[in-house]
């Protein structure tokens, strides 16, 4: 836990309130922690922390918190072609997966846009590459119906500033 909190520059106190609340998840062998026990976290969760880090900033629920690193982690781990968002394309996918590659090296620029739609967070990217295509799909269609929506805030996360080098 120390760790995260190095890396990051999140509270102690709140790294520890994701811990417990699954936000975050440390290895099996320390995942009841304890007196006595010093939680281990892997670096797909360590990116996590990096990502909600400034979302617990802007006062975001714990509850949205986990949401997010649910939807977020199968990007973090490599496996979301079509198990976790069966509308992507297969060109979408390699567009997350070299965005994030790139970030973690500190290459280019490259942000994750996300917003929320009833129960989802839709996710893009917007890279050189990607020329601000899925940072618009992201912003203004509901693609549970395929209806513009209005008004709907978006957030944006510099990948580069919250993971380049953090595995280093």
């Amino acid at each position: 836990m120390a760790e995260i909190v190095k890396r990051t520059g999140a509270l102690r106190r709140r790294v520890q309130l994701w811990a417990d609340a699954g936000v975050i998840r440390s290895s099996a062998a320390t995942q009841h922690g304890g007196s006595g026990t010093h939680r281990a976290f892997d670096g797909t969760e360590l990116q996590i922390a990096a990502l909600v880090t400034p979302l617990a900033n802007l006062s975001m629920s714990i509850g949205l918190l986990k949401f997010f690193a649910d939807e977020i982690r199968p990007i973090l781990c490599g496996n979301f072609l079509r198990r976790k968002w069966p509308h992507m394309q297969p060109d979408e996918a390699k567009t997350f997966a070299e965005a994030f590659d790139r970030a973690r090296r500190n290459e280019g620029a490259n942000v994750l846009t996300f917003t929320q739609t009833g129960d989802r967070f839709w996710f893009g990217v917007c890279t050189p590459d990607a020329r601000g295509n899925l940072i618009i799909n992201a912003r203004i269609r509901d693609h549970q119906n395929d209806q513009v929506q209005k008004g709907r805030p978006m957030i944006l996360l510099d990948l580069n500033d919250l993971l380049g080098g953090l595995l280093d």
